[in-house]
């Protein structure tokens, strides 16, 4: 039996998965999880953060991450939204936390709104709970982190 961990970290496997999600008209689900996955990545880097270590948590936590933990091929292609430098990434004293912001919105706005060409299937209520923190682009750049 393959894992879902074991596809994703070789190009071969994630390509026939990639093969098998088009023939089913379902590509959203792999290219919003890829993205995603760099999106975290990028932020951890990026803000310096700590991954948690499933062994020194929660049991349901540890679950979750040891569930959702994969590792893609180092050299695999990079989501153009979360590596590409935008407008606070240029500014003097380039906004980081803007800049990760940006990304956050642009990957909402790409699979996460309703009615998006890659709209990704999340419950009703995550996606309210998006929609209002992230709906109205202004007051979400804008908010400090402790207003989020």
């Amino acid at each position: 039996q393959i894992s879902l961990a074991n596809i994703l970290s070789d190009h071969a496997r994630i390509n026939a998965f990639m093969k098998h999600l088009m023939d089913e008209f379902c590509t959203e689900c792999l290219l919003s999880l890829i993205e995603f996955y760099q999106f975290r990545m990028f932020g951890i880097q990026q803000f310096n953060v700590e991954i948690i270590d499933a062994s020194h948590s929660d049991d349901q936590l540890a679950e979750i991450l040891q569930r959702f933990h994969f590792t893609l091929p180092a050299d695999f292609v990079h989501s153009d939204i979360v590596y590409s430098e935008n407008e606070y990434d240029q500014a003097d004293n380039m906004d980081h936390l803007r800049s990760y912001k940006l990304k956050a919105y642009q990957l909402y706005q790409k699979y996460i709104v309703a009615g998006a060409h890659l709209e990704v299937n999340v419950s009703y209520h995550a996606r309210q709970q998006l929609r209002a923190m992230m709906g109205n682009y202004s007051s979400w750049i804008n908010a400090s982190d402790n207003d989020n």
